[in-house]
C-alpha cells in the first residue's frame, strides 16, 4: 500500500492530506495488472462547503478514464461537505484488459460541481502490466 503526501492545487480552496493506493509498494511505484481491482482512498480538507460533490480520474495527456468519469462522489465520501473538516474518499476501480501497459501519471480530481473553483486533486504514477 502507497502512502503518499499529495500536493493540492491550492491549499487554500482544498488540501489532500495522504493518500492511499493498494496494491502499492511504499518503496517503489504503483504496478497495477490488468483485470483486477485497485482501491483508492484518500484523506481531504476542503475549505468550502458544498451537498453535491463529482469526481473524474485523469490519465495521460488529461484524457478522462472511461470507468471514472464525472461519478457522483457522495457515494464514496460523506456529503455535504463542511469548511476545515477532514474527509477521506474511498473507491475501489477496476483495471481494464484493454489499458495499455506503461507507466502513466494519472490526476485525480475532486469538485464541487455548481463551482467548478472549489475542487482537490493530486496526481500520482502507476505502471500498468499484464
Amino acid at each position: 500500500m502507497l502512502r503518499n503526501s499529495a500536493i493540492p492545487s491550492s491549499e487554500a480552496v482544498c488540501s489532500v492530506k495522504e493518500v492511499r493506493i493498494n496494491p502499492c509498494n511504499p518503496n517503489k511505484k504503483c504496478i497495477f495488472k490488468k483485470g483486477v481491482n485497485a482501491s483508492i482512498s484518500f484523506d481531504f480538507e476542503p475549505n468550502f462547503a458544498s451537498s453535491k460533490l463529482v469526481t473524474t480520474l485523469y490519465g495521460p495527456f488529461d484524457v478522462e478514464f472511461d470507468e471514472m468519469t464525472n461519478v457522483d462522489a457522495c457515494q464514496y465520501t460523506k456529503c455535504p461537505t463542511e469548511p476545515g473538516k477532514s474527509q477521506v474518499l474511498d473507491y475501489t476501480l477496476y483495471i481494464g484488459k484493454k489499458l495499455p501497459q506503461g507507466t502513466y501519471t494519472f490526476k485525480w480530481k475532486l469538485w464541487n460541481p455548481e463551482e467548478t473553483s472549489q475542487l482537490c486533486c493530486f496526481k500520482t504514477t502507476i505502471k500498468i502490466r499484464k
